[in-house]
């Protein structure tokens, strides 16, 4: 489903995420159909993978990564979103703690359409590091981050492995020797979706 996701938004005419982002891209964030329902509170969840690119310029192994948060207000609908973060400085992750939080509530995400075509070479000396591509189907008017969480999935990371002792952060560091051949075909073909050499 992720690897659909990414496919129909860079293909969209409408969502298409420019070559010369992904090709400075740190890191990205794909999650399909999360959800959100509203009645005056509001809650949104999803679940989708993380892709981080190494060092050497190489993208890394994908690791699973559940996103969710709340909101309250004047609002009722349901609402299905298929969301792509994109990364372009940092990788997201909280290197001064242990915890799993990758953005916190309180990170700042600009819309990837709108920032880009404004002016996406003055973007990062603006300070922001994510932009977000999304496609949208429900009763809900609008969308937003707002009060959202993104951390890692360590037990479906460890199923994906077939090893329970596996963390996701392991993975993001290298510290995984043999990948299943699923891992393997997401991994190739997001670097031929994304333009990024194997």
């Amino acid at each position: 489903e992720s690897f659909q996701t990414l496919s129909q938004i860079i293909s969209s005419p409408r969502t298409a995420i420019p070559p010369s982002l992904l090709q400075k891209a740190t890191a990205i964030v794909i999650i399909p159909n999360m959800l959100k329902a509203s009645f005056l509170v509001g809650a949104r969840y999803g679940k989708g993978v993380l892709m981080v690119r190494g060092g050497d310029g190489r993208w890394g192994n994908p690791v699973f990564v559940v996103l969710s948060g709340g909101s309250f207000g004047l609002q009722m609908g349901l609402q299905s979103t298929d969301l792509v973060l994109v990364c372009r400085r940092g990788t997201m992750l909280d290197e001064k703690t242990r915890r799993n939080v990758i953005l916190g509530a309180d990170a700042s995400i600009m819309a990837g359409t709108l920032g880009i075509q404004i002016d996406e070479n003055a973007a990062a000396d603006l300070g922001t590091e994510i932009y977000s591509f999304s496609r949208t189907a429900g009763l809900t008017a609008g969308f937003s981050l707002q009060g959202t969480q993104l951390r890692l999935d360590d037990a479906s990371t460890a199923e994906l492995y077939g090893k329970r002792s596996v963390r996701a952060r392991d993975v993001l560091a290298g510290r995984i020797d043999t990948v299943s051949t699923e891992v393997l075909r997401f991994r190739d073909g997001f670097n031929r979706i994304t333009g990024s050499s194997p």
